[in-house]
Parts: C-alpha cells; structure tokens; sequence
C-alpha cells in the first residue's frame, strides 16, 4: 500500500506508513478490526442496547494523537514499526473500553473518543480524564519497554453534541455534531507532547478529584470569547467532596431522623454483636451526608473503614475492600511497591503480632503487592480458589483484631455498582464476624438488579433483627426551603425562583445543590458579601450538567422500544394520559414498553389513566435529548390528537393546546389557545395561570400580527393588568395600563384605562396621584356625558374623597350624580359598587342601621353576579359593623368569610383587610396574642404590596396591643408611625386615631400634659370631620385626664358627653369603657349607688358583647365598688380580674389589679399580703416606665411600712 505523503510502499496490512508514520488511506477496515477485536463482549452489549440515533446529549469528547513515528520509522524496520504501533493501540484502546468509552474514529494518528455516548455514565467527565491519566502512564511504560520515544497530546472538553447511532462494526455511524466537538480539536492542537488539557466545562465537572493548573485564556478560531485551558497534573492526594458547592454549607437539614437512628446503632455497638444497616435512596438524596454527620460524631469512638465501589470498577475484583484497605492504610496510588509493603506490614503487626507472617502473604496479594522474597513458599504451590480462601480469612482475621481495639464501622459507598467478587467476600465477612464488634453499612439506590439487592434476602436472614434498613424519601418543600435559604442566606428570596428550585428538585438535596450552582455558573445568581441575589431571569434555567448526567446514564440502559415511548411522553409532559400517548406514539407492544418503564422507576402510576415521570427532571432530559425536529412533529401530532380526543371538552385544553402548538411553531393556533385560556383563567380566578396565558399570547402575537394592529394588545395588556392589580402587584399593572392607553383609540378605553390607574394609586395610598389621574379620566367625557364608565370613575373618585380624605358630604352628592348618569339595571356590578361607598360612609358617621340597608343589598346584587372579589369585600364591611355594634362572634364569621373568599380568588388587599379585621375580633375579645399574630401577618402582605394606608393601619394595630400588655415604648413607635404615614397621604382619620392612641399611651405613663395635648388635637380633628365615634372617645380621654388632676366635675362633664354620642351612634365597646370609667368616677366622689350600677351595667356589657379584656376592668371597678361594704367579696372579685388579666397576658390591667387589691388588703390591715401585691405592682409599673402609678404604688407602701412599725 502505497503512502501518500511520502511515496513508501507499505505491506497491505499496515495502518500507518512504515516510513513517515501517516495514517495509509485503506487502513480504516484495520481499525474497524482492531476495535472489534479488543472490545468487552459486556460492553459490546451494551452498546447495542443503547441503540443511540439521531440525539441531543452531554457528552464528553477525548482527541489523543500520538506522534513520534517519523523518527521510528528512520531507524526501524517497518514490519516493526507496524507491530509496535498496532501494539500499542491495541493497549490504548483496552483503557478506553476499561472506562467505557466508544471509539468515534481514527483520524491519522489521532483517536477521537466519546463518553457519554452511545453508552451514558452519571461521571463521564470524570471517566474522559481517567482514561487520558492512563493512556500517557500507559505510553510512557510502552516506551521504556520497546526503547522507543512516542508521545502522546490529548485535549478533553465536554457539552452538547448531535449524536448518530452505533453500527454493527461498534463505531458511530456517523460522527457528533457540534461545537463541543470543535473546541476539544482546537485544544488538541494547543497540547504540547505527553500534556492533557481540558475545557472548562471538564475542569468544572471534575476539580474535585484532579489537580489541575489554569493557563492563560487564548482566541480560539470560532469562539467569539477567549477560551481557558486547564493541564491536568494528576489525581488530588485528597479528593474532595464531589458533591456540595464550593463556599456554600449547611447544617443536615430534614434528615434528622435517619441521622439519630445511624448513630445510635453505631454507638451501641461496642460490646455488642455486629450490626448490619442499608441506607436506601435515589442519587442525590442525601446518604453520603448523613453518614459523614454520622462519623463526624462518632469519630474516636469507633474505627471508620470506608471504601467507595465505582461505576467502572465492576472489572477490578475487589474493588471496594481494596479501596477500604488502602484508605486505612494510608497506600496511595503513587506509592512504590515497598513503600505500600511497609504500610500494610506496619498495620498488621499492630493488630495480629505474632500471626503477621501468616495472614501478611495473603494480604499483600489481596492488594496486588509483591509478596517478600522469605515468605514467597506460602502461596506458590496454592490453586486460585485455595488462595482466593486464604484472602479471605486473611481480611476476615485483619478485622477481627480489629474489633478487639475498637468498634469498626465498614461503610460501602454505592454499592449498587460493587463487583462480584467484592459481593462473595462480604458475604463471608457477614457470616464469619457476626459475633464481633462491627458494623456492616451500606450505602446502595433502590436499583433492584444490582449491588446490595442481590444479597439483601441473605443479610436479613443471617441478621434478622440486627439488621436496620433505611429508606430516604425527598425532601418536603419546608426542607428545600430551609436547604435553600442556609446555602444562600438570601433574606427576602423570590418566590418564584423558590417555587422552581421546589418543581425541578422534586426535594432531591444533590439536584437543589446543582441547580443553585447552575444557577451561578449561568450568571443568575452573584454573591453580594456574605449572601448571594438574584440579578436575572431564573425562567432561562436549563438542567445541569450533572444532573443530566446521571439521568442519562439509566436512560441508555434501556431498549429501543421504550425509550421511543419515553421520548413521546416527555413532549406529552409530565403527565401523559394514555389516549393521548397511544394517538402519538402509536408503537406496537407500547404496554410491554410502559411495564419496562415502570420497572425501571422512569415512570409511576401505570395502573392509573395518567401515567407520569417518576422525577420531573427525567422528564427534562429525555424532551432536551429530542432533535429539534422531532420536538416538533412530536407537539404537532400530540395537539391534534386532544382536539380529536376531547372535542366536547376542548376548554379543559385550552392551555395545554396553546403550548404544543407554540412548540410545534403553529403560532396562529397557539394564539388562539393562549387567549382562550387566559380569559378563562381570569374568569376563574386562577392568576397566575391568567398572567402566564396572557403573556405567552402578548408573545405570540407579536410573532403573527403587524404594529399596526393594536386594539388586540391593547386588551391584552389590559386584561393582564387587571389581573395583576387584583393581585396587588401595582407596579406590573401599571405598566399594562399604560400600554393599552398607548393602544387604544376609543375614547371610553382610554377614559376606563385612567380610572384604573386612578385606583391603583388610590390603593397605594398616593392620593394626589390618584386625583390627577381620576379627574383626566373625567374630563375626556366632556362630550358624553351619560357613559356607565363616567359613573364608574365618579364612584371611584367618590372612594377616595371618602375614605382617603374623609369628605362624606361631597362623596354623596357625587354618586348621586353617578347613578343619575346610569342605567342601574344593565350596570349593577357599577350600581354595586355604588351602593357599597354609600354604605362605607353610613358606617363611618356611625349610622349602622342605614349602613346594613346599604351592605346587603350590595351582597343581593353581588350575589346575583358571582362577583367573588366584591363578595370577598362586603363580607368584610358586614364584619366591621356587627364588631362596631359589639357583636364580635358574628363579626368574625363574616371576617372569615372575606378572608376565605379572597384568598380562593387571590385577591391579596381583601385577605390582608380580612386578617387585620380578624385581630381586631380577637384584641377585643382579649386575646391579644391572637390578635398580634394576625395583625404582623396583614402588616407582611401590606409592605409587600405597598399599600400605605393599610401599612399604617396595621402600624396603629399593633401599637394598642402593645399598649394593652404594657410595652409603652413599642406602643409609641408603632402609633407615631401611623400618625407619620397618615400625615404623609393625607388621611385625616387616620390623624385622629393616630393622636388618640398616642394620647392613651402617654396617660399610662402618668405623662398627663402630653396625653391632654393629643387628646385635643383628636377632638379637633373629628369634630371638623364629625367622625362621632372618635369624639366620643376624646371626650372620654380627656375626662380621664381630669379625672387624675383631680377636677372631677370637669371629668363627670367629659364622661357625660362622652356616653351621650356614643349611645347615638351605637358603639357599645365604647359606651363599655365609659361606664368603667363612671364607675371610678363616683368611688371617688363616694357616690357607692351610682358607682355599683356603672360596674354591674359595665360587667353585663362586657360579658354580652364577649369582651374579656373589658371584662377584666369590669371586674376589677367591681370589686372596688364592694371594698367599702364587703371587703372580702371584693377581694374575690379583684382576685377573679388578676387571674383572667394572667390567662390574657393583659400586663398594664394586671398591674392596676395588683395595685387595688393592696389598697383594699391595707384598709383591713392584712400587711403580708399588702407587701407582696404592692411589690409585683411597683415591679410592672417601674418596667413600663408609668411614673404617675409608681408613685400611687409608693404611697401605698409608705403608708404600710407606718402601719406596719404601729402594728410592732
């Protein structure tokens, strides 16, 4: 054969040119040849098995090209040169099936290799850089035999290739397609002689277990970015965790349960008879965690023996004891035959003295290690088994010895991939140490044909009940969060990306961990100082490498027929009803095929109609290892069969059309699809499903329609908009209606579009805004002036200056004019709408009959329509009136209602306003604690939405619960954070509320003049704007005040006027607090009559209108009253208001409590007691900082210490 670079005549038989050393045109058969004869007839199976054609897939590819040959072929015979280089390609190939590699092609003097392909491992990377360690070990031994000076150059890099299938010669049928292909020859060609470099993609999948040294970053022909190279120096002394990411760490989370259970065999083993455990679950879940948190504890306690089992270490017998062995012995891979020797020797003698010679032959043959020349005699004359027998007791009396020192735990990790030989030996040690201090753990997936499985009946009959096992299941979604939130210390995390990294984990701990690093590595995520953010679209996530990676692993595994039907499936989605899957796929014996996959754990629930993918992310991998092609006709075919299958329920499908035809790029239909099932979804309530339809048509659209068409988005936009505001999310809807005001031309649109914007800065609290925005909606009626939207605007606008700015008079007059404008029969959501403002203001003057004409017959109309977001709202305004009136059991029944209604419909303003409203039942109902609770919720839903005038109701909230359990400092910030923010937007009644609490806060203190000051301004404030209630309650206030400077003719005045508005409007809570207070009053003027009647009249309330921490006061004025005629019975009495002031942790009650039962125990002279009641009273007092009262509290003691010294 003749070389066509040289001229030189070669035998036929040669591959490369004799002379020059170039490849020979007609040598491929000898390498199709040379690559059948040295293949693994398992690996040959498995290649056929995988039957890989026309795939997108991870894979790893390997250029080694060996050079060297010229300056052989100058001095050597070609026949020679032949042989050897025949030779060594034979040994160089046996290393690539060794890591089950695939020979792509020879190209020259070059070897193209892939892993990952037509065979998948969840470790090709790892396995690629393996094998070219091995190769250049592997040429340089070659060399020093034959006296020749070959090298060898090899370039690694990994990532997504176009793959074809297998031929009966066991190459590809045709080569991978891709740039990943590309960079590793451009690589190759930057290598210098016996130098592996690899791409970052390798060094990323593979710096745990290598040393490797950046070089700089260099252009690349095709690569619009500088590309880094790595030089691979060899494996890590200590490799490092595979799994985890690099500066991120987090406490065992969710696994506490199988960690205590671990270690408590572990520990309770020592004495004991050997224990066995299997800890059992999917890859990624968590075992290899566990157990190192297991001997982290019990470390020094026992001896720790582990060994890990590899993927491609079924060929090497014992793989995993070697491992173990090794590992205790501290023999490495580079260590020299008498080195490792004297490391064995030295733990031998250490543990088994005198029997060393005995067992050391056999344990340095165990571990491949030349047995010393003296002790050679031992083993010559043994057959295999009688030696492979001596190995064994030889181990077996090594770990016995062992045990007599300290417990040993022997870990095996993954041992779903140990060897057979390794499963032979353990079954002996199992049998032979039962009775020793060890215990046997083993790490294994529930893969039922491999590793622990086929001795597992075995061990649990030899054990029974010494055996524990283990099952791990997903984490639940509380355990991603936490995981998440440990490793990112990110403190207001997007929910969103959470509710993502929730979907494609699936609560696999190894998947979360290799989502957030893909998500780092993508650039979505920065660290940002100790913690990390978020600063792009986490929508863009694709599967991680490693991820895929193990899934494709057991995707290769399976036969042609099933795969087929996975791969349909997956286009189907995660769930696959099997009409739908058998119009698609249409393959014979798809049963059989579904049974393979259920068996295989792909799939679940098989005897159901909807079958589905046992992991999400399996799901994942098989659609993104679909041609781009074959997607298409998939969705295409899998769309037209649910049209035909379900055209008399086609609404159900609406949105699951839409997506296969997008993705089979049928936009016009996809379109139509997405429209239908966004207005559907709005219709139902469903939002997020609303906006996510909406999106995708807005997408669609502009893929199909010109500019020029704009009325469709803008009704898109607006629908989007509207949906959005439901869910307070203002800013997004904001820019919706600013977009559909730019698209629409007709007037009215336009006109609605200003109102609704008007209303969102209304709900915001930015009133001013809100004004500009209602008034410029108004004015483009000037020419109609009888459109429902024109009456819709007036009662909008008609809210605000009622509720925003407390003008009542002016609110009125302006729906009278809107249902003058209206037709009240064809517009009852509006006439609705109106009804329910009347009713607002009815309540706010404190009319409550009138108000309760208004609200139901809204709730009629609201009702008639299925309005559910309006139903949501009136419930909870039913709820205010019936709490105003102090019937608080019905009031929290309707609050209930309201909450529930808008939480079903996700109306987030109607559910924070229920939650508010709930904790003012519980506050005045005295449970307090309740009462908190709820309010900080509805203060989290209103920051989070913005909503300032809710912020700072909530604000005022939490301040009179504070108050009422004496926190008088957090009382104060609380209510003048209200008064601020009620200052900023205007809201007038928020001002005197604000005024009023502040003034309630100051007068506890004993702080009077500052009390009085805020008490006045209140009073000013709600006698301008005849808020009624609020001067009932100033009227009180500053009664109360007097009352403590000692004017009580002035006090009785105030209380006078107090109760008569009150009692005109109907506020009962209110008239509550004013007989307490009268009743005092008159134990002061020693008016006894009148005081009893105020107490009995304030006992009677409180109990009616269920009010415990009123009844509390009621009680106690009581027993003040009694304190004259019947002391005892008025000590009971206080006694009964100390107990229930306790149970409702009503501290400023209690004190005041503790404070009158001293007075009434020193009038009869009980000074033990005085001493103890007056001295908790000071306590509470000194603590709140309540000057006037602490002073009271002395005066008490004073007068006790004289009475005491008379008493002596």
């Amino acid at each position: 054969m003749k070389c066509s670079e040289c001229g030189f005549n070669n035998p036929e038989d040669m591959k490369f040119c004799g002379q020059c050393g170039a490849a020979l045109v007609g040598a491929a058969e000898q390498s199709t040849d040379l690559i059948q004869s040295t293949l693994p007839e398992a690996m040959r199976s498995k290649m056929l098995a995988a039957k890989v054609e026309g795939e997108r897939r991870n894979v790893t590819v390997i250029f080694a090209n060996v050079s060297g040959y010229t300056a052989l072929s100058e001095k050597t015979d070609p026949e020679e040169v032949r042989e050897l280089i025949n030779n060594l390609f034979k040994v160089l190939i046996q290393i690539i099936y060794k890591y089950e590699g695939t020979i792509d092609k020879f190209i020259g003097d070059c070897i193209m290799v892939l892993f990952g392909a037509p065979i998948a491992h969840e470790d090709d990377p790892e396995r690629a850089v393996y094998a070219a360690l091995e190769i250049v070990d592997t040429l340089k031994k070659f060399n020093e035999k034959e006296k020749t000076n070959l090298f060898v150059h090899i370039a690694i890099n990994s990532g997504v290739v176009v793959v074809g299938g297998v031929g009966s010669d066991m190459r590809m049928d045709f080569t991978v397609i891709g740039d990943t292909v590309n960079l590793a020859s451009r690589l190759l060609k930057l290598a210098k002689d016996d130098e592996i470099l690899v791409s970052a993609s390798v060094f990323k999948s593979t710096r745990y277990v290598f040393e490797m040294n950046k070089l700089k970053s260099v252009v690349i022909k095709g690569k619009a970015e500088k590309v880094t190279p790595y030089r691979v120096v060899g494996m890590k002394k200590t490799p490092q965790r595979k799994r985890g990411i690099a500066e991120l760490s987090s406490p065992l989370v969710g696994r506490i349960k199988e960690f205590s259970l671990i270690r408590s065999v572990v520990e309770r083993i020592s004495g004991n008879k050997a224990e066995a455990i299997s800890l059992i679950g999917e890859a990624g879940l968590g075992k290899s965690r566990i157990i190192e948190e297991v001997r982290r504890e019990t470390d020094g306690t026992v001896v720790w023996i582990g060994g890990k089992c590899f993927s491609y270490g079924k060929t090497v017998p014992f793989s995993v004891f070697l491992d173990q062995l090794r590992s205790y012995c501290k023999i490495n891979e580079l260590d020299s035959g008498p080195v490792a020797r004297g490391k064995l020797k030295q733990q031998v003698q250490y543990f088994l003295k005198e029997k060393t010679d005995k067992y050391f032959t056999y344990l340095c043959l165990f571990l491949s290690i030349e047995v010393p020349e003296e002790l050679k005699d031992r083993v010559k004359h043994l057959d295999p088994k009688s030696l492979r027998l001596e190995m064994y007791v030889s181990a077996k009396a090594f770990l016995k010895e062992m045990t007599k020192v300290k417990p040993v735990v022997l870990y095996f990790e993954d041992m779903h991939w140990i060897d057979p030989e390794s499963l032979d030996l353990m079954l002996f040690l199992l049998d032979t140490l039962k009775d020793e201090s060890i215990v046997f753990l083993f790490e294994t997936r529930p893969e039922k044909e491999t590793g622990f499985y086929k001795i597992r009946q075995a061990v649990q009959m030899m054990y029974k009940n010494r055996y524990t096992e283990i099952r791990l299941p997903p984490f639940i979604a509380n355990d991603v969060t936490t995981l998440v939130q440990n490793l990112l210390k990110i403190s207001d995390f997007p929910k969103d990306v959470l509710s993502l990294i929730i979907e494609k984990s699936e609560g696999n701990p190894f998947y979360i961990e290799e989502i957030i690093r893909s998500l780092i590595d993508q650039g979505m995520l920065k660290r940002s100082g100790e913690s990390w953010r978020f600063i792009s679209d986490v929508l863009l996530f694709e599967v991680p490498d490693t991820v895929e990676a193990v899934i494709r692993s057991r995707v290769d595994r399976l036969g042609h027929m099933p795969k087929e039907v996975l791969g349909c499936a997956s286009v189907i989605g995660r769930n696959f009803p099997y009409p739908i899957l058998f119009c698609t796929a249409k393959i014979e014996e798809i049963n059989k095929a579904i049974e393979v996959l259920d068996r295989a754990e792909f799939i679940m629930n098989i005897t159901k109609p909807e079958p589905m993918f046992r992991h999400i992310l399996i799901r994942d991998v098989v659609y993104n290892g679909l041609l781009k092609k074959r997607r298409r006709e998939i969705h295409m075919k899998t769309a037209e069969c649910i049209e035909k299958i379900y055209k008399k329920k086609i609404e159900d499908y609406y949105e699951v059309l839409a997506y296969h035809y997008y993705n089979a790029e049928i936009y016009d239909k996809s379109y139509e699809y997405y429209h239908k099932a966004a207005d559907q979804a709005k219709g139902l309530y469903h939002n997020d499903v609303a906006i996510k339809c909406y999106t995708r048509a807005i997408e669609v659209y502009t893929k199909i329609y010109s500019d020029d068409d704009r009325e469709h988005m803008a009704e898109l936009s607006e629908k989007r908009g509207d949906v959005r505001e439901l869910k307070a999310e203002y800013d997004d809807a904001l820019k919706d209606y600013e977009c559909a005001f730019d698209y629409y031309k007709n007037i009215e649109k336009r006109a609605d579009i200003k109102r609704k914007i008007g209303k969102i800065f209304f709900q915001k609290g930015e009133y001013t805004s809100a004004i500009s925005f209602y008034e410029e909606a108004i004015k483009i009626f000037n020419h109609t002036p009888t459109s429902p939207i024109l009456s819709e605007i007036l009662i909008d606008y008609a809210t605000l200056i009622s509720e925003g700015k407390g003008d009542y008079r002016r609110s009125e007059k302006m729906i009278e004019e809107a249902f003058q404008k209206l037709d009240k029969k064809k517009e009852p959501e509006i006439y609705a709408h109106g009804l329910r403002i009347l009713g607002n203001i009815a309540f706010r003057k404190h009319d409550y009959d009138e108000t309760l004409r208004y609200y139901k017959k809204t709730k009629s109309i609201l009702m008639e329509l299925n309005d559910k977001k309006g139903i949501g709202g009136i419930y909870n305004n039913l709820g205010n009136v019936y709490c105003s009136k102090g019937e608080l059991d019905t009031a929290l029944e309707y609050y209930s209602r309201g909450h529930n209604t808008s939480k079903e419909i996700g109306h987030t303003i109607g559910v924070a306003l229920a939650l508010s409203n709930i904790g003012l039942v519980y506050q005045n109902k005295g449970k307090l604690d309740t009462a908190l609770e709820y309010y900080k919720r509805c203060l989290i839903v209103a920051e989070e939405i913005g909503n300032k005038n809710l912020i700072g109701m909530t604000f005022n909230n939490i301040g009179t619960i504070y108050n009422a359990i004496g926190d008088f400092d957090a009382a104060l910030d609380y209510c003048k954070r209200y008064l601020v923010i009620s200052e900023e937007i205007g809201d007038t009644g928020g001002i005197c509320r604000a005024c009023l609490n502040i003034g309630v806060v100051y007068h506890r203190r004993g702080e009077f003049d500052i009390a009085l000051d805020y008490y006045t301004r209140g009073l000013t404030i709600s006698e301008e704007n005849d808020f009624r209630n609020n001067i009932g309650y100033a009227y009180l206030n500053i009664g109360i005040v007097y009352k403590e400077y000692g004017k009580l003719k002035q006090a009785e005045d105030y209380y006078e006027k107090a109760e008569k508005i009150l009692q005109e409007t109907g506020y009962r809570i209110g008239l509550l607090e004013v007989y307490i207070e009268l009743s005092e009053l008159n134990i002061l003027q020693k008016n006894y009559k009148d005081a009893q009647e105020c107490a009995e009249n304030a006992m009677m309330l409180a109990k009616k209108l269920g009010v415990r921490g009123y009844e509390i006061s009621a009680i106690r004025v009581m027993g003040m009253v009694l304190s004259k005629e019947n002391p005892e019975k008025a000590i009971d009495c206080i006694k009964q208001s100390i107990a229930l002031a306790e149970e409702e942790n009503a501290t400023w009650e209690l004190a005041i409590c503790y404070y009158e039962l001293a007075k009434i125990l020193i009038s009869i002279k009980r000074i033990d007691e005085v001493k103890e009641y007056i001295s908790m009273a000071k306590g509470i007092f000194q603590k709140l900082l309540a000057k006037a009262w602490l002073k009271k509290a002395e005066c008490i003691e004073t007068e006790m210490q004289k009475l005491d010294a008379h008493m002596q």
